[in-house]
């Protein structure tokens, strides 16, 4: 992440970096700003924050777990479909657009299971409008959203930061945050 960030650090001035790792202690170190776990881990911390500081970066760490990290996967996962994939009844989505009308693309999708003719995929994919929907600007789309739930509260965060409107399919789970 380090070296991501050197690279494009003239470009990221001001901005809100999300970092998605499914390693727990790296996250834990980027939300406290350094920790007693790992002295070289500590030493790369401070770098990164030192440099974000001086650019005016945010940092925001997500850990995703390994078995869900599906777009880091994806070159050794070639055209496989993932194993969290899912999604609704095309029957319910139909009903569901009745009432909103039909959005212009399907944010988390891949061939097997989209819903609409445009959708983003988490794998590269020649059919997909684009890959990995979290990667990019969300304004001015009107988007159907089904996200797996480990990214709920990144796609919720997402949204309320985009100027655009959003069919967001989401599990009723009031014990959750």
């Amino acid at each position: 992440m380090l070296q991501a960030l050197l690279v494009f650090q003239d470009g990221l001035q001001g901005a809100t970096v999300q970092v998605h790792t499914d390693n727990t202690t790296a996250v834990a170190h980027l939300m406290k700003g350094g920790g007693t776990h790992s002295l070289t881990l500590h030493r790369v911390t401070s770098r990164v924050f030192h440099l974000c500081l001086q650019r005016g970066i945010r940092l925001l760490a997500l850990h995703v777990p390994g078995k869900l990290d599906i777009a880091a996967d994806a070159l050794s996962r070639q055209r496989r479909v993932p194993a969290t994939e899912w999604t609704l009844h095309q029957g319910v989505c139909g009903r569901i657009f009745s009432l909103w009308g039909t959005p212009m693309v399907d944010l988390f999708a891949t061939r097997i299971n989209r819903r609409l003719s445009a959708f983003v995929s988490p794998l590269p994919d020649d059919l997909a409008w684009g890959t990995d929907a979290l990667t990019f600007d969300w304004n001015g789309l009107y988007a159907y959203v089904f996200p797996p739930p480990v990214l709920l509260l990144t796609v919720l965060r997402t949204i309320e930061e985009s100027m655009g409107q959003f069919v967001l399919i989401a599990p009723n789970w009031p014990a959750q945050p």
